[in-house]
């Protein structure tokens, strides 16, 4: 009877040493859970501004295009990701034969109103990306 009652007593000593153990790696576990999921729609957000930048830039080849129907086409990818705070630039301030190449930059603020939970991660940056298309050829 002795024998089953040291089998109880370090029974129940193990379920405490389980309970410490994963109150010491659950923080660790957690960081890294959701480290992962920042960063993935950081580089989510990286892509999409690329993306935009791209098919504005596009979008300043097609004859009649405007600065604004530019601007526009990279504002409608950026929302569709549910990005609100962005800011769209096109140059030159006209389009039209006498331009020769068009720039667009799209720049994304890492914050909440992004989509970014945890923003300590990526406190005062932005992503910008810059895209020129020539129109010579």
């Amino acid at each position: 009877m002795s024998q089953n009652q040291r089998r109880k007593g370090s029974s129940s000593s193990r379920y405490g040493t389980t309970a410490v153990e994963f109150a010491l790696s659950a923080p660790v576990l957690f960081l890294l859970v959701f480290g992962l999921i920042e960063f993935s729609r950081a580089y989510q957000i990286r892509a999409v501004c690329t993306t935009a930048a791209i098919a504005a830039a596009r979008e300043a080849r097609v004859e009649g295009a405007t600065n604004l129907s530019v601007a526009e086409v990279a504002e409608s990818l950026l929302q569709s990701l549910g990005i609100t705070d962005f800011q769209v630039n096109v140059t030159p301030a006209v389009l039209g034969p006498a331009a020769s190449s068009v720039n667009v930059s799209v720049e994304v603020p890492m914050n909440n109103a992004n989509g970014l939970a945890f923003t300590s991660f990526f406190q005062g940056k932005s992503i910008r990306r810059v895209v020129t298309r020539d129109f010579s050829t």
